[in-house]
């Protein structure tokens, strides 16, 4: 029944019996926790504060007793006040505390109304105590001890017993929940590990035998598949059959394996027997190839076809290239004959042109050497130009210099004349010192006689000087005609130059144009050579490629087609 089933109702057969399963370990657990809970809520909520007011109450009762004790031995008015309102105050915590204990523990409310009857008597008997305590004598504190020995105590011990009874039943009481709650608790950590064991085991359970039921079918059809991608059709066997998805896709494998199976044997028997050169083979079942499959069918016919056409083809190509050879050899051999008639004129035409070049590469030899002169003498030209003009700006500046000096004269000149003046007008006044002037008028005198002198050295050196600046200024003329003339030949010398360059270089372009001319002769020499010998072979394989075609002629005549 599980076998037939189907995926998806597995799968949730499966999930419902774990849902199923949880949820009553779900409730059970929570059924559990909630008892708890309801247990942890009455400790916390009651328990716990009643057991807090039942300590308040004994400790209430025991400040009481110690009041009344205080109150006897009082000494003062002020502090029996004092005690008597310390006292009052504890009285009303302890009916608080009583009030608190009836609304927390409903159960114990009989038990609190014995303890506030037996509280009647006490708070008699205190009263009393305190009226004794209050006269402040010694037979009242007397007094008072009595009632609080004889009457005071035992009321008080009785409460005292009451309230611890009660106390002690309240902390049983708490125990017992206390204990309840780790039975609880010692329940929910057995029953939870067990549980969720249980869950985990019934999981596992029903994964692995729903794993099984789908893995072990997905198993087998994955192993037949890999033999169909790897072309193993021996070891196809799918024994998988069910009435859910896995059988189908079982049902299908099959189907799809004997089609495939089928369909290779079939066109390996057409394929066989086209490589045996019969064409004449078609399908044994022509309806199996469906969809994609015809396809294949259409490229067979179509590959029978093509074949046959591009044979037949090579048959009459074959004809063809058999005539066409051998016409391709008498051309071959006749091309061989006339390549050898140019190989030899290509020679003797490669040694005239050789001549030529080595009588260009001499013409170009001189011509570098004239250039390399020219750029000499060029050279040489260029620094004459510039020591002339360093000669001439010397020359210039020789003049400039005469003139300076001939300034240089004239103010001499100007000396001497003033010296002149001077010596004159010393003389005159001398003349009227009379023999007081004597000695100076011979001094005037001296001075005239030096300033004509100076006068006359100044007239010689004057003309001296023009006659230096002219011949200077005939060098300047000489030495600027000089320059121009060396300018002038070399502007003439560059021309010179630049035309030896033109022919230098136009006779090296000659010598390398014949050299490329030499190259390209060898190199249809080489060519010419080479056709000659491409010639032969092409006779010899022309009459080889129509011995080929009359053998593929044969070869191509065992291949059967139908007439269709």
């Amino acid at each position: 029944m599980l076998k037939n089933m189907r995926l998806k109702n597995k799968f949730l057969l499966g999930f419902s019996t774990m849902l199923v399963f949880l949820l009553v370990i779900g409730v059970g657990d929570l059924f559990v926790i909630n008892s708890l809970s309801s247990k942890l809520t009455t400790v916390t909520t009651q328990s716990l504060p009643a057991q807090k007011e039942m300590i308040l109450l004994h400790r209430n009762i025991e400040a009481t007793e110690k009041l009344a004790l205080e109150i006897i031995v009082a000494q003062t008015q002020s502090e029996m006040d004092a005690l008597q309102q310390e006292l009052e105050a504890e009285r009303e915590k302890i009916d608080i505390n009583i009030e608190k204990l009836m609304v927390l523990t409903p159960s114990y409310q009989q038990e609190l109304e014995e303890i506030q009857k037996q509280l009647g008597p006490l708070a008699t008997y205190r009263e009393q105590l305190m009226v004794e305590a209050s006269k402040l004598t010694t037979e009242g504190n007397a007094a008072a001890y009595e009632i609080y020995q004889n009457s005071y105590e035992p009321a008080f011990q009785q409460v005292a017993t009451q309230v611890n009874e009660l106390s002690e039943r309240l902390d049983n009481a708490i125990e017992i929940s206390n204990q309840g709650a780790n039975s609880i608790k010692q329940v929910l950590m057995v029953s939870v590990p067990i549980a969720l064991v249980i869950a985990v085991i019934l999981s596992c359970s029903i994964a692995i035998r729903m794993t099984k039921g789908i893995l072990g079918p997905i198993h087998e059809i994955k192993q037949n598949i890999g033999y169909l991608e790897t072309g193993d059709f021996s070891q196809l066997n799918i024994s998988y059959h069910a009435t859910n998805e896995l059988g189908e896709i079982a049902d299908a494998i099959r189907s799809m394996a004997e089609k495939i199976v089928f369909i290779i044997e079939d066109l390996g028997f057409a394929l066989n027997a086209m490589a045996n050169g019969d064409f004449t083979q078609k399908s044994k079942n022509s309806g199996a190839y469906v969809g994609e499959y015809q396809k294949l069918m259409q490229y067979l016919y179509r590959l029978m076809t093509g074949l046959r056409t591009v044979i037949q083809q090579i048959d009459l190509a074959a004809t063809q290239v058999s005539t066409g050879a051998e016409q391709v050899s008498a051309g071959a051999q006749a091309l061989s004959q006339g390549t050898t008639e140019q190989a030899s004129s290509i020679e003797e035409l490669a040694a005239t042109i050789n001549d030529i070049s080595q009588q260009v590469k001499d013409n170009a030899d001189n011509a570098t050497k004239a250039k390399l002169e020219a750029n000499e003498v060029n050279t040489e030209v260029q620094d004459s130009n510039e020591k002339m003009l360093e000669m001439n700006q010397a020359m210039e500046e020789i003049s400039a210099k005469s003139d300076e000096i001939s300034k240089i004269i004239k103010v001499i000149e100007d000396i001497a004349f003033q010296t002149n003046i001077l010596a004159l007008n010393a003389a005159v006044e001398a003349a009227r010192a009379g023999a007081a002037g004597k000695g100076f008028a011979v001094v005037a005198d001296e001075v005239r006689n030096l300033a004509h002198k100076s006068s006359q050295a100044a007239k010689s050196t004057t003309l001296l000087i023009t006659d230096t600046v002219k011949a200077v200024n005939h060098g300047v003329t000489i030495s600027n005609e000089v320059k121009d003339s060396i300018n002038q030949i070399y502007h003439e010398m560059v021309t010179v130059a630049q035309r030896v360059d033109s022919i230098a270089d136009a006779s090296n372009n000659q010598a390398m144009a014949i050299e490329q001319i030499t190259v390209g002769i060898d190199q249809i020499s080489s060519v010419i050579q080479t056709n000659s010998a491409t010639s032969e072979e092409s006779a010899a394989a022309s009459e080889e490629l129509a011995s080929q075609a009359a053998l593929m002629k044969s070869s191509i005549s065992v291949f059967q087609f139908s007439n269709d």
